[in-house]
């Protein structure tokens, strides 16, 4: 698909390729401290081999990622977008898309939110979830975009807390930015106190993924407790 920026650039949206790691990790080098922040919630200096393997070699069913390089320039990656389907929920999808700073502003989120979209309900997923800042109304926007005539749409109950309390801990420049969304989601109930059994519920998960989540945030935080993982992050005590 060729798309049109305002500006007059012209950029092919594909599916990415597994020979698409050196303009991924290129384009990461050259987004803002602020891109990266709205993107990956916290700082993110380089991608390792391994998560550009994870970002690259997808199935198009239920990893789908596409990518818009410049016409003229197909080595210049613009943006990405990208969903992958919950376990938990096979019809919902965690969403998110980030465009190069010279190109935002532009309508390219808008249309990439529309084709990701496309692509999804054509293997059966019908709902998309992000976890993004409460300041980043440019991804609320896209993710509002690709609700526009499907039953694609937010999660709700859940969404704003997210929001809110994401915002409150990249200022603090915790060390979230190593979570994914799952885990992040699970983390922000943990935070609260809830029982593990009280944490699935809430998300609509079983218990045995919430305690798969969590043992993955201990591992990353090279903790074995919740009140431990609360220290590092909030310093604070919280429940064991």
């Amino acid at each position: 698909m060729l798309y049109t920026l305002p500006s007059g650039s012209r950029v092919l949206v594909r599916p990415i390729a597994a020979d698409d790691k050196d303009k991924l990790a290129r384009g990461l080098r050259q987004l803002s401290e602020e891109s990266i922040r709205k993107r990956f919630l916290a700082a993110k200096p380089r991608f390792s081999s391994a998560e550009l393997r994870y970002l690259t070699e997808v199935d198009g069913i239920n990893h789908i990622a596409l990518v818009a390089v410049l016409e003229d320039d197909p080595d210049q990656l613009v943006a990405v977008a990208r969903c992958v389907r919950l376990p938990d929920r096979p019809a919902t999808a965690e969403m998110a898309i980030v465009v190069g700073d010279p190109w935002q502003n532009q309508g390219l989120g808008r249309a990439l939110a529309t084709a990701l979209a496309d692509a999804a309900l054509a293997v059966g997923i019908r709902r998309f979830a992000a976890t993004m800042l409460g300041d980043n109304e440019a991804a609320q926007n896209a993710l509002h975009r690709a609700d526009r005539t499907r039953t694609l749409s937010p999660p709700s109950e859940w969404l704003d807390d997210v929001l809110n309390a994401a915002r409150r801990e990249v200022e603090t420049r915790s060390p979230l930015g190593s979570l994914t969304p799952a885990e992040l989601r699970v983390w922000h109930q943990l935070r609260t106190g809830k029982t593990i059994r009280e944490v699935g519920e809430f998300l609509h998960v079983s218990p045995d993924t919430v305690k798969t989540h969590v043992s993955g945030i201990y591992r990353k935080f090279g903790v074995t407790s919740r009140r431990e993982a609360l220290a590092m992050v909030e310093g604070i005590a919280g429940p064991g």
